[in-house]
């Protein structure tokens, strides 16, 4: 189930998370915002313990949705070490989220460093060696 973001609880929850937080800034009477919904908890089951996956009310948590400068919504606001790092703007399929979330897990360790791949191969096939950095 996805989490409640609100003023109050913001900063603990997503900006100061261990992990990617996926916040998705809403309005109950918005209708592409109701597409959206459905999406937001699939993910948020499917990432659960790994990622973040939560709403927030724009109508409820003003301040916040202005600090982000969130002019249009919905708009899904990615996290990660406390700083922004992508957004999207509108309702866009799930694939699309799902894809932005893999990416910054992959591109991101827990401590906000790049992920590498380092291959190492010897042209005569000796000394190969495949390393990839940890998650």
């Amino acid at each position: 189930m996805a989490l409640k973001f609100n003023d109050a609880n913001f900063t603990e929850e997503v900006l100061n998370s261990d992990k990617l937080a996926v916040v998705d800034v809403y309005a109950d009477w918005c209708g592409p915002c109701r597409l959206v919904a459905p999406i937001i908890e699939e993910l948020a089951t499917e990432y659960d313990g790994k990622v973040k996956v939560g709403k927030l009310d724009a109508d409820v948590a003003g301040a916040t949705a202005q600090k982000y400068r969130v002019v249009s919504i919905p708009t899904i606001l990615f996290f990660k070490g406390g700083q922004l790092v992508d957004q999207v703007v509108g309702a866009v399929p799930k694939a699309t989220l799902k894809a932005k979330i893999d990416a910054s897990i992959q591109r991101m360790t827990d401590d906000g460093t790049l992920n590498a791949l380092v291959l190492k191969w010897d042209v005569f096939g000796e000394d190969n060696e495949v390393t990839e950095a940890a998650e």
